[in-house]
């Protein structure tokens, strides 16, 4: 099953706690895990809950939604029939996140939120997501390269924005007020589609811009 990959993500945490806490002793860290989840077990696969914890060191609610909104949209619109984990150049990384906060009203001012953890950049967030076990990179002739690391990890991806619509008017009011993602029961159909078509528009609108 997935106990191994369960094991290694716990590790992966552990990594990405000591990144941005680095003060704290391993077992405050896995007192924070232990303590982190907000799941009611409504997913279809319970690996889904070890997922979501992997994001519970970024203790700022505004923060670690941006996080996983940026893994789910980059896991919804670089995935297509059997290309589930395609390698994704970072330049094409970086207009797809600078897309949705440039274009998306409602999330416009998550930007700043990753301050408070010392991300000052997009690469800066892949690396974090390199060491949480969520992407996979290499080095190559033409650059930095990102795939997600794991099919189950597409699932999340997909979980995460079937679950709330960026284009929703009280999304920041619902972060702000903590909703948690794992809240809501899981849903594939109107919200997946609507952010995936919303992820792709803005990329468009984006590149439409720069060239």
């Amino acid at each position: 099953g997935f106990l191994p990959l369960g094991i290694r993500m716990t590790g992966r945490l552990v990594m990405a706690y000591r990144k941005i806490k680095f003060e704290l002793s391993v077992t405050e860290i896995i007192k924070n895990i232990q303590g982190s989840t907000h799941y009611h077990h409504t997913a279809v696969n319970p690996m889904l809950d070890v997922l979501d914890r992997s994001f519970s060191f970024l203790t700022n609610t505004k923060t670690r939604a941006a996080m996983k909104l940026f893994f789910s949209a980059f896991a919804v619109v670089f995935s297509a029939g059997d290309q589930l984990r395609p390698w994704v150049a970072f330049e094409a990384l970086e207009l797809l996140w600078e897309s949705l906060l440039v274009s998306c009203e409602n999330i416009k001012e998550l930007r700043s939120s990753f301050v408070r953890y010392n991300l000052k950049n997009f690469t800066d967030i892949a690396e974090l997501m390199v060491i949480m076990g969520l992407f996979d990179s290499y080095e190559c002739e033409d650059g930095r390269k990102f795939r997600v690391h794991h099919d189950i990890m597409c699932e999340y991806g997909k979980f995460i924005s079937s679950k709330v619509s960026i284009i929703d008017k009280d999304f920041m009011t619902k972060i702000e007020d903590g909703m948690h993602y794992s809240d809501i029961m899981y849903n594939t159909g109107s919200f997946l589609d609507q952010n995936t078509i919303t992820f792709n528009r803005v990329i468009a609108e984006n590149f439409a811009l720069k060239v």
